[in-house]
């Protein structure tokens, strides 16, 4: 049975560290993207970001409007496998589910929301 060195522990928190960096990545390219014409009329745009936004285009990263915050949620999961957390008194599982539950809901009702802003 290996032990845990300082080496492991190190190695994980800067995956756990790079992954949650990936999915703050990818959600800020969805922002960037679906609100392009915000950014372009704030003058936050240019041929260097246009071009890079182009490339990840064709991969298929923007199909649907929920794809790439799916990829993001993911890639935020896999940073939490690695993650230890403290524990505390006062919380229970029914509260962490209500908690999930409420944030998920508000994370896929933004493009609802969007809609019924913009209108």
């Amino acid at each position: 049975m290996a032990s845990q060195t300082g080496e492991n522990q190190q190695a994980l928190h800067r995956i756990t560290d790079m992954t949650r960096l990936i999915s703050i990545l990818i959600l800020a390219l969805h922002f960037y993207y679906f609100f392009y014409g915000v950014f372009a009329h704030w003058k936050l745009s240019s041929v260097f970001s246009d071009r890079i936004l182009s490339n990840i285009y064709r991969t298929g990263l923007f199909n649907g409007f929920n794809r790439t915050k799916l990829i993001a949620l993911g890639f935020l999961l896999i940073s939490l496998m690695g993650a230890k957390g403290k524990k505390e008194e006062n919380l229970s599982v029914k509260k962490g589910f209500v908690v999930i539950a409420v944030g998920t809901f508000l994370y896929f009702i933004s493009q609802f929301l969007l809609v019924v802003i913009a209108i």
